[in-house]
């Protein structure tokens, strides 16, 4: 009895980490939106940001960008895709 339990306790986990594991971002946001296809992120992507809260965002996110990849990206105050600043952060694909 002991060993079937601790076997179902075993499963159990694997089957929690790999659906936690799904989505691994920090911090962990309040909600996610999952939907089909993909973003890539290229140094003609702009970041959309609007605030001064927003705009420090996007300066960290370029810092990031630009000391591991080499390029820092567009900062505007308006736009419908790219990666758009909010009270989330939101990444928005053009429509082909």
């Amino acid at each position: 009895m002991l060993k079937l339990f601790s076997v179902t306790l075993l499963l159990l986990s694997a089957c929690t980490s790999v659906i936690a594991q799904k989505v691994n971002i920090i911090p962990q946001p309040t909600s996610i939106t999952e939907k089909e296809g993909f973003f890539t992120i290229t140094p003609k992507t702009a970041i959309i940001a609007q605030t001064k809260d927003e705009i420090k965002s996007a300066n960290f996110l370029n810092e990031y960008l630009k000391n591991c990849y080499g390029f820092i990206l567009p900062v505007k105050p308006k736009g419908t895709t790219g990666i758009i600043i909010k009270a989330a952060i939101v990444l928005k694909m053009a429509t082909l």
